[in-house]
């Protein structure tokens, strides 16, 4: 299968940058563009993973660390999430975000951040539970090779769980869909992302808007799973299709996620 590549000349360096430069905002924007819904989103992913008494978990392009730091308190604290994130701003939020948790007494597994590159995990192969991905994959130069990565650093009957902005298939629902995210998202983002706006570089919130653009969904990405040697590959779309969730398993397993 030739990779799936949505590659323009620096793409690694302009994305590194851009969620640099939008760090200290990233979840205030996040939860204000998504109307509230990220944290249902983010739920329902949870909600499909299944772990072990002891589960070890990755949450890849983690960011600020949100949906690792609710992947810590799913697995207890007999269990380990490390998060991985090319942006060292990013993961300083997170880093102290996790700090502030532990303050507040939650029980959750012990929880680790490190700087690290999606195309090519620094662990071995075999070594988590689950490994988890959310609205990241758009910003990889290479999928194939993303979602084979993080099939291979799965254990045996581990889980490999994406969550991704879609296009609705509803015309209506898709016409509306593009309106707000292609035109307003941008616009809202200039407000905010004043730095690369006047640096001659695409504003932060204009590429996460065109970063949808020829990005394989569906059946499309299904087969992306599949072809990377994952199994009982499902696709979950939500709220119309306006996100989908893309779980494989490395071995057969039983069922498949709600329809």
């Amino acid at each position: 299968m030739d990779s799936v590549e949505l590659q323009f000349e620096g793409k690694r360096e302009y994305v590194q940058g851009v969620f640099d430069s939008i760090a200290p905002y990233y979840d205030s924007m996040n939860l204000f563009l998504s109307w509230g819904l990220l944290r249902t989103w983010q739920r329902v992913l949870l909600s499909e993973t299944r772990l072990p008494e002891t589960p070890k978990i990755l949450d890849v392009c983690t960011g600020t660390g949100e949906l690792a730091l609710l992947l810590a308190e799913k697995a207890g604290p007999a269990g380990e999430v490390i998060g991985l994130d090319m942006s060292e701003s990013m993961l300083e939020v997170a880093r102290t975000k996790a700090c502030g948790c532990g303050e507040r007494g939650k029980t959750r597994a012990d929880i680790s951040f490190i700087v690290g590159d999606a195309l090519q995990l620094p662990f071995a192969a075999e070594s988590f539970d689950c490994v988890t991905m959310g609205f990241a994959l758009r910003n990889v130069t290479d999928i194939s090779r993303a979602v084979s990565e993080m099939r291979r650093v799965c254990n045996k009957n581990g889980q490999v769980i994406c969550l991704e902005i879609s296009e609705p298939d509803n015309v209506l629902w898709r016409a509306g869909f593009c309106v707000y995210f292609y035109r307003l998202i941008p616009l809202l983002g200039r407000f905010i992302d004043t730095g690369y706006s006047t640096s001659g570089k695409t504003p932060a919130y204009t590429w996460l808007a065109q970063s949808l653009k020829g990005f394989p969904q569906g059946e499309e990405m299904r087969r992306i799973f599949e072809e990377a040697g994952l199994t009982d590959v499902c696709c979950k779309p939500l709220n119309g299709g306006i996100v989908t969730v893309y779980r494989g398993v490395r071995k057969k397993s039983q069922g498949c996620m709600r329809p």
